[in-house]
């Protein structure tokens, strides 16, 4: 069964069936110009943004800075034609009937004073069987964009059918069905100088609301939230309390699909939708160690746990604040196992600190898959310092710059992001990090929470691994014949790591046919293909044949010339690897495929 994640309650179901991706105009040469940044230019002379084999969906599409004097064309599946053409800036604000809606938009959310401070954000599913490519040309490309869309791994036929989210539109109407407020538990508690418990319960459930109701002027900045569940002694849920409500700055008031706060009659309600599933047993405390007693009351839904155990992950939330590190990415989570990132809070304190771009590591890879333009480009606004903004998936709490200013040396911006659109799956670990300042310059104050679903053991493992510089690993490989002679030296950077050395590879750029054995474990779910490449000989394409059949075409669409060394994956489906413990794989390239290293990572 496929899941919507814009209903909450299929938020903890791990679906690790498609493969998270972006691409993005972040700057190759990791200087800050994020903008006019595209993956090559074809031979019509148009410049590539996005260019995708196989089946998969466009879960969303951001774009700051656009214009009329653009062409965008959108081909699906090969065709000849596009099936939509409209200018950047048109695809957002009615250019295309078909595409308008809700979940369509063009609006203001920055305050930049010299700059166009609207962006574009468009959710509505597009879906394609066999690739997808997005051209531009015009006289000003120098806009930003971010896409994120995944590839389908198993289930094709079944997610291709998905449509579109009717929870998805009820929320981007403002129509977005809340449960009713019918609490199981609803508890008064004075806060002093220790640990208060809230609730524990020796049972199965899952906590479908967390609510807490307190008076205004009341200071919650010294409040801690713990949850643990299922006899764990290490807490699922550890953070400021004000986080879970997507509120790092105390209340100011949002509506997003996991969290609403509100203010009446002299009261403040902050409400957590994330469904926490326990099977054995829920413990929540509260801590408080400074500041004067304050008095809240906690009022949480409890209904019955039906979730599988095997494919439910608990709620994780999991907070840092500090300095940051010069020229070292901010953490914003590093995790292991299997389950899928669904939201970010993060607030940021320091010159320049907006301008940082996300780098999100998928499965063990050595290049981000996640790759963006800026830290308000994230949380879907545009040119900081932002205005106070809010939609079901995203927004910036507070108007980050004062009245009457210009410039907002000495203020939190606070942000969050839930991922409802496209939770950032992974089968065998995540590591998500973000710059701060430009590129990493700049000493900041930031705080985030990172909120995500998780089961323990990775459905992943590396099998085999072919290092192509080496004659004994291509012997035993069975590699085609290749001299040491016919290998070439690239020395570069990793593109998507700033701070990193230059790296000497050695490798082959295949021409033409080649091929080699490599190792799987029987009892399999299908495969990964992990390629380390040279992205400045791009952009590559190559048939796939798994022992003669034909599997697919792998594309690497990208050329950096600037960062050039980075990794791909290709997905080789179960009925090509059921019952298999040896894969002989033959690539035929179209003009030149790179390659370093393979690795060969087992779905399990």
């Amino acid at each position: 069964m496929l899941h919507d994640y814009y209903d909450l309650k299929d938020l903890p179901v791990i679906d690790t069936g498609s493969r998270p991706m972006q691409v993005a105009s972040f700057d190759r040469k990791e200087e800050n110009g994020d903008w006019g940044q595209f993956l090559y230019k074809d031979a019509d002379g148009a410049m590539v943004m996005l260019e995708e084999n196989g089946a998969g969906c466009i879960r969303s599409f951001w774009a700051a800075v656009t214009t009329d004097d653009t062409e965008m064309k959108i081909y699906f599946d090969g065709e000849a034609e596009p099936r939509y053409v409209c200018s950047v800036r048109g695809f957002f604000n009615g250019a295309v009937p078909e595409l308008c809606g809700p979940d369509n938009t063009f609006l203001e959310r920055g305050q930049w004073a010299y700059g166009d401070c609207f962006c574009g954000n468009f959710f509505k599913p597009l879906y394609f069987e066999r690739g997808i490519k997005i051209t531009v040309t015009g006289s000003n490309l120098d806009f930003y964009y971010h896409i994120l869309y995944e590839r389908f791994k198993d289930n094709v036929k079944e997610r291709l059918s998905a449509g579109v989210s009717e929870k998805m539109l009820s929320a981007f109407e403002g129509k977005y069905e809340r449960p009713a407020e019918e609490y199981t538990v609803v508890k008064t508690l004075k806060l002093e100088h220790n640990y208060t418990d809230g609730y524990i319960a020796d049972e199965s459930g899952v906590v479908t609301e967390f609510c807490i109701e307190y008076d205004e002027g009341v200071d919650l900045s010294n409040v801690k939230i713990d949850f643990a569940f299922d006899n764990d002694p290490i807490s699922k849920i550890a953070c400021p309390i004000t986080y879970l409500f997507a509120e790092p700055l105390g209340y100011t008031g949002i509506e997003t699909i996991a969290a609403k706060s509100e203010k009446a009659d002299g009261k403040i309600r902050m409400h957590c939708y994330l469904p926490m599933p326990y099977w054995k047993r829920i413990s929540m405390c509260l801590v408080k160690f400074v500041g004067d007693p304050v008095e809240l009351t906690i009022k949480l839904k409890i209904e019955e746990n039906r979730y599988d155990p095997e494919t439910t992950g608990h709620l994780y939330v999991n907070y840092r604040r500090g300095e940051t590190e010069l020229f070292e990415d901010w953490k914003l989570g590093e995790f292991y196992g299997r389950g899928h990132v669904v939201g970010l809070v993060q607030t940021c304190r320091g010159g320049q600190w907006c301008e940082g771009n996300e780098h999100f590591y998928i499965d063990g890879e050595i290049s981000p898959s996640i790759n963006g333009t800026g830290t308000e480009d994230l949380y879907l606004g545009c040119y900081w310092p932002n205005k106070k903004y809010d939609s079901p998936v995203a927004g910036c709490v507070n108007n980050i710059l004062p009245p009457g200013e210009t410039f907002a040396p000495d203020v939190d911006a606070g942000y969050y992001r839930f991922f409802h659109d496209m939770p950032i799956a992974f089968e065998n670990g995540i590591v998500l990090t973000i710059q701060h300042g430009a590129v990493g310059q700049t000493y900041s104050y930031y705080s985030s929470s990172c909120f995500s679903y998780r089961l323990p053991h990775p459905s992943q493992r590396l099998t085999d691994l072919i290092d192509v510089s080496s004659a004994s690993s291509r012997k035993l490989h069975e590699y085609t014949k290749i001299d040491d002679d016919a290998l070439y030296t690239l020395s570069g950077k990793i593109e998507g790591d700033r701070n990193s050395a230059k790296l000497s590879r050695r490798g082959a750029l295949h021409k033409s046919s080649f091929s080699f054995t490599a190792a799987i474990d029987k009892s399999n779910r299908g495969a990964v293909l992990r390629v380390l490449t040279d992205l400045s000989a791009g952009p590559a394409s190559t048939e796939v044949r798994i022992d003669g059949e034909h599997v697919g075409y792998w594309l690497i669409p990208e050329t950096n010339s600037h960062a050039p060394i980075g990794d791909s994956d290709f997905e080789i489906p179960e009925h090509f690897t059921n019952g298999k413990e040896l894969l002989k794989v033959e690539l035929i390239p179209k003009d030149v495929f790179a390659a370093f290293e393979f690795r060969i990572i087992t779905r399990i």
